[in-house]
């Protein structure tokens, strides 16, 4: 009885664990789940005096919610609405993600709209400084980092017979691919918006996605960061995580719960 009950045990674990891999065969992995921003190479971009002066001008430093808020009514050819830490980005910036005009144009656009607007010079100067940094390729890419904890992830993924696929919301990536050329060679394909002319979170980025990567949709896991595209696509019937950089071991254990030796 005992053998056979060792038997029946064994037998279950087996099962269990060879079913959970076949559960997905590609990882989507946002961008913004891989690259992170540098605060303080972001502001050597504005400079110390210009932030004080703002601080002193407006009440606060520098912020993604004043750079929106200004930018708001600007005139744009994209009807495509995209997310940033639960804020909607101005339609100006999903032109620019969607690479639907090109960055110089669209940073002499927005120069000439802070140049007519009712704003202090040391807004439009910053908050101007700001849009520069982000629409010049090499030196977004340069504000950017890869925590130890998510290289180390995927490099385990790597073994794990499993595809791994960089999505999301990025204009340029050739400069982000230049300057971290370890961490593209992990991926087995790169989807962004510039190249697609789509954004996240709608429904026809992620149809294009699988598409070209060749994944079905019930064989896919998308990670994201925004709540709001982890709302969408699993209101496209999509098999979604969130993650957070600083709840990293959330990612872990569901990642372990599908089977995957991480």
């Amino acid at each position: 009885m005992k053998k056979i009950a060792l038997f029946l045990i064994c037998a279950s674990s087996f099962s269990s664990i060879s079913l959970y891999p076949a559960k997905f065969t590609a990882l989507f992995f946002d961008v913004e789940a891989i690259f992170h921003t540098n605060s303080m190479r972001a502001s050597s971009y504005i400079g110390k005096i210009d932030s004080l002066r703002y601080l002193s001008s407006v009440g606060h430093l520098p912020s993604q919610e004043d750079l929106f808020k200004q930018l708001k009514s600007v005139k744009a050819q994209s009807t495509q609405v995209t997310y940033n830490k639960n804020l909607a980005m101005p339609l100006i910036f999903s032109d620019w993600l969607a690479a639907v005009q090109p960055n110089t144009k669209l940073k002499d656009i927005i120069q000439k709209y802070f140049n007519h607007k009712n704003i202090s010079d040391i807004e439009k100067k910053v908050l101007y400084a700001i849009v520069s940094m982000m629409m010049t390729p090499q030196h977004l890419a340069d504000t950017q980092e890869v925590s130890s904890k998510i290289e180390t992830l995927l490099s385990k993924l790597k073994t794990c017979k499993v595809k791994l696929f960089l999505v999301g919301n990025w204009a340029h990536i050739g400069s982000l691919r230049s300057e971290f050329p370890e961490i593209f060679k992990l991926f087995d394909g790169v989807y962004v918006s510039g190249d697609l002319h789509l954004l996240k979170p709608t429904q026809e980025y992620y149809n294009l996605v699988l598409a070209k990567s060749g994944i079905m949709a019930q064989d896919a896991l998308w990670i994201e960061t925004e709540s709001k595209f982890t709302t969408s696509a699993k209101s496209y019937g999509l098999n979604v995580t969130t993650y957070n950089i600083d709840h990293h071991d959330e990612l872990i254990q569901t990642l372990r719960s599908y089977g995957l030796s991480v």
